[in-house]
């Protein structure tokens, strides 16, 4: 299977390490999204099919586990799984 990513972090530095991560991995991303806030993110969420997102807890410009529990809530965004990881 095949996945849309979208990494949500402000780093440009940290955003290129994890799509080279994932790209040397056996998880095979068919397109990479990337943003620099949350804003830019959800705007990628309402415009594209993503099946995994990687989203910065460090967010200067919102409180990331509301952004969670709001994205967990709206039907908009249907999740299988909600994964908090402490990296």
């Amino acid at each position: 299977m095949v996945y849309n990513l979208l990494i949500i972090e402000d780093s440009i530095p940290i955003r290129t390490a994890i799509k080279e991560i994932a790209k040397s991995s056996e998880f095979i991303v068919a397109q990479f999204f990337e943003a620099s806030n949350v804003n830019e993110g959800l705007k990628i969420l309402n415009e594209e099919i993503i099946d995994l997102v990687l989203l910065d807890f460090n967010k200067p410009d919102i409180d990331v586990f509301r952004f969670l529990e709001v994205m967990k809530k709206d039907e908009t965004y249907k999740f299988d799984e909600l994964v908090k990881s402490p990296i």
